[in-house]
């Protein structure tokens, strides 16, 4: 079967390509939680604190509503 996005990108993130990833969750926003996570550790691995952090909060605000702050503890 496929891989899912949000498993493509982290996989693209651990080989250390995080334009590949931040370009495969731009195309693919299933979960945007999940996506705004992935996408925050492929700007900090590009040396784009400021980004991460904001594109953290963000999924933070989404996450929390939802109740699913635990995904953050997953991906850490």
């Amino acid at each position: 079967g496929e891989l899912s996005a949000g498993v493509q990108a982290r996989l693209l993130l651990m080989q250390n390509h995080p334009r590949k990833a931040l370009f495969l969750l731009e195309q693919n926003p299933a979960n945007p939680i999940l996506a705004e996570i992935f996408q925050s550790m492929a700007l900090f691995a590009e040396k784009d604190e400021a980004g991460a952090l904001a594109v953290l909060e963000g999924a933070l605000e989404l996450a929390e509503p939802e109740n699913q702050v635990l995904s953050f503890v997953n991906l850490s």
